[in-house]
């Protein structure tokens, strides 16, 4: 029997026809060429999809996804999904998955292709996602967001479909010295997976059916966990780590270090013990006896150094003797530390060593003027580790200079840098860099700030206030996992790590920056740090250094005094539209409109690998992406092999990698990962970089065809469709809607 199919009214039908007109529109425009919505078993027949211990689940917003369970007993790997989608057979695709910022844990993602893993820690080939178990709070609270990832050629060239799995494995740990250490069991479920896509353009758009969620407002500051003051609180707490330390039965250099500095300070219950310098004075000979320096690391030398020097005057008479062992131990530590291949391999690493270096020789100054090194030499290594000269250590003729073994949880593969000695820890414009941008390990705050402190150097102090200056475009006001307000830095871009989200950080938790340096950034970041009540945190292993807590309560005195900084972060919600460039760490930042868009050109590049990395956020949603773009080098006719897993110093087992084998080539350059000139497109903006001519006169100029003409958010000029670069320059070209 035929059924007289249902009467559509001529308003909904023309409805619904525009519905599909508007779709289908929407799909040409943003080149989607498939997609899968997971728990839809429509969809999921649809794409052939097979499931190994996942389930379907209801997740953000109500919606429908998947989630990858963990084996019984626990393993490495819990269990994939596999689906076959269609692709382009000549195009550049890529796999965009929607998941949801409000997951949290710590397991990691993977495409597997062939029986062939894509992606590696540390690599410019990431996992496909990776939570952030350090920080265990959500990515982006309340909102989705979309995570593309480079689909290599090897996968579809020549095809129209491609089969692939999604795994699901523990969290990594990259400093471990064991593959046990460092690769972690899944023990709970994935993040939930909502839908894949496979596109041609880069910039994904969300289709417009799709549920979004809303920005939350800025919380209030988090309130204070105690009725002191600040000040008052901070004395209370130095009290009681006094008190703790002074109890164990040995003293590291640091404890030592910061006893010192309280035995000065007039408010401080040991100011001027004689019994307590007596102790300190038994525990540096315990120290000094031992002889070995490398057991100190990087700092211990410089921090025992500094305690004599604190104490000196109130350890009158000092023992002839003591001080001949003394002076004879901190110049053993300044002909280690100052040997090439002792020199730190990454920026925060030598400045670190640096400043051991230099406490020891001002101490040896007043022991024994006759060992110490003259002057302008001890600052030659403060200039290096500070970017104002070129970087001299850990060179071996021949083969350039080769940074720590660090670089491989950087860089995705070997660095070498070339004989021409022209490499510099701080780029012209002020960013410590990794190779390129670094987040975490990049807030040198407090370590410049003591550089410029114990030196008094004019040249010190401005580019201490330089390099704080250049890290204000990546603050981000924001709220914290509890929603109260707080001061976050963008590290989704970073070469070593990429965390998501960024770590809540004032760049110095001890005020001492804003104390000795006194500039308006300085003093912003020192007065949110205070107005946010972030002080009555507790302290962990991190933070816990007495030194810098002694330091620190009269710091937040000179942070008090004066006014309220006028300075304000140009990501600040009630700012202007923005944009900056740094060609020295081939990064961007921009603010444009509702949008804030952070790019670093040639990431975690061991030789020219033309990927770029981004994070571009939108009020109801957000973006990260790897994303392929071009760039013009100089070859050196040498290159570089992809290795294996990079997991510091732990030896993972033999797995197959889709990269394995792969050559990237190496321009003719300080580092061979970085070319002369970058061109990235992503959605209505155009990126252009020109690298050369950072610090020397000359450099390159590059003619560029643009795909239309558009605005430059730098310089806010028109710039037409043909246009040449100049050296060391950048455009960040707004076209407009395309």
């Amino acid at each position: 029997m035929n059924q007289v199919p249902p009467f559509v009214p001529p308003v909904k039908l023309l409805t619904i026809v525009l519905g599909i007109m508007m779709q289908m529109a929407f799909i040409c425009a943003n080149e989607i060429l498939d997609y899968v919505i997971l728990g839809n078993p429509q969809s999921e027949r649809e794409h052939r999809l097979r499931s190994d211990n996942s389930e379907i689940r209801k997740g953000g917003l109500g919606e429908t996804c998947r989630v990858i369970l963990p084996r019984r007993p626990a393993s490495i790997s819990g269990g994939s999904i596999t689906v076959t989608m269609q692709c382009d057979p000549r195009a550049q695709n890529y796999l965009t998955a929607r998941l949801w910022g409000g997951d949290v844990g710590e397991n990691v993602l993977f495409i597997v292709y062939q029986g062939k893993r894509l992606g590696a820690h540390g690599s410019d080939w990431p996992p496909f996602d990776k939570m952030n178990w350090r920080e265990k709070e959500p990515r982006y609270p309340g909102r989705f967001f979309y995570s593309t990832y480079i689909l290599p050629q090897s996968m579809t060239r020549g095809k129209s479909t491609v089969t692939f799995q999604l795994i699901s494995r523990g969290r990594l740990y990259g400093y471990a010295s064991s593959f046990q250490q460092a690769q972690h069991k899944q023990t709970t479920p994935s993040q939930g997976i909502y839908r894949l896509y496979i596109h041609t353009n880069p910039f994904f758009v969300p289709p417009p059916e799709e549920k979004q969620g809303h920005c939350p407002p800025l919380g209030p500051c988090r309130p204070p966990a105690s009725s002191l003051s600040p000040y008052e609180y901070a004395l209370r707490q130095v009290s009681k780590l006094l008190s703790d330390v002074l109890k164990k039965k040995q003293l590291s250099p640091s404890d030592i270090h910061g006893i010192a500095l309280a035995l000065t300070k007039k408010w401080s219950p040991i100011y001027n013990d004689r019994e307590v310098v007596r102790r300190l004075l038994n525990e540096i000979d315990r120290h000094v006896a031992k002889g070995y320096v490398p057991s100190l690391k990087w700092v211990g030398p410089g921090e025992l150094a500094e305690a004599v020097e604190l104490i000196y005057p109130i350890a009158q008479p000092f023992d002839p003797q003591r001080k001949k062992r003394y002076a004879q131990f901190f110049r053993n530590t300044i002909d280690y530390q100052t040997e090439p291949k002792h020199r730190g391999g990454l920026t925060n690493q030598d400045i670190y060593i640096t400043t051991s270096i230099y406490r020891c020789n001002r101490l040896l100054k007043r022991l024994a003027p006759q060992l110490a090194l003259p002057e302008a030499k001890a600052l030659d290594y403060v200039y290096q580790a500070m970017g104002l000269r070129p970087y001299k250590g850990r060179h071996i003729p021949g083969t350039g200079t080769t940074p720590s073994t660090a670089y491989r949880c950087i860089m995705g593969g070997p660095i070498f840098l070339s004989d021409h000695r022209d490499y510099y820890w701080i780029t012209p414009k002020g960013s410590s860099k990794e190779h390129g941008f670094v987040p975490h390990y990049g807030e040198l705050a407090w370590q410049t700030a003591t550089l410029a402190e114990i030196t008094g150097d004019r040249q010190i102090k401005q580019q201490a206030i330089r390099m704080i200056r250049a890290r204000a475009p990546f603050r981000i006001l924001d709220n914290d996992a509890e929603g109260y307000r707080a001061m976050r830095i963008e590290s989704v871009i970073g070469w070593r790590h990429c965390w998501y989200a960024g770590r809540v950080e004032y760049a110095d938790i001890y005020l001492k920056a804003a104390a000795v340096l006194g500039d308006p950034v300085s003093m912003r970041l020192a007065q949110l740090y205070l107005q946010h009540n972030r002080i009555y945190e507790p302290l962990n292993h991190h933070t816990k250094k007495l030194y810098y807590l002694v330091s620190r309560v009269d710091a937040i005195r000179k942070v008090q005094a004066p006014p309220p900084s006028r300075f304000r972060f140009p990501m600040d919600p009630d700012q202007p539209d923005f944009a900056w460039a740094d060609e020295g760490i081939r990064t961007i930042a921009f603010k444009h409109k509702n949008r804030r868009c952070y790019m670093t050109l040639g990431w975690r590049a061991a030789g020219i690998n033309n990927i770029a990395r981004v994070h571009f956020t939108e009020p109801e949603f957000d973006r990260i992406a790897n994303i392929r773009i071009r760039s013009q080098y100089t070859p050196s006719g040498k290159f570089i092999t992809r290795p294996k897993e990079l997991l510091g110093n732990a030896k993972a087992p033999e797995e197959k990698l889709l990269t394995d084998g792969e050559r990237l080539p190496l321009a003719n350059r300080s580092l061979g990962g970085m070319a002369d000139f970058y061109y990235a497109e992503y959605g209505p903006y155009v990126v252009i970089m020109n690298c050369t001519g950072l610090r020397k006169k000359g450099g390159k100029t590059f003619s560029v065809t643009l795909p239309a003409a558009g605005r430059d958010l730098i310089t806010n000029q028109q710039i037409p469709q043909h246009t040449t670069l100049p050296p060391a320059t950048t455009r960040i070209v707004y076209l407009g809607t395309r």
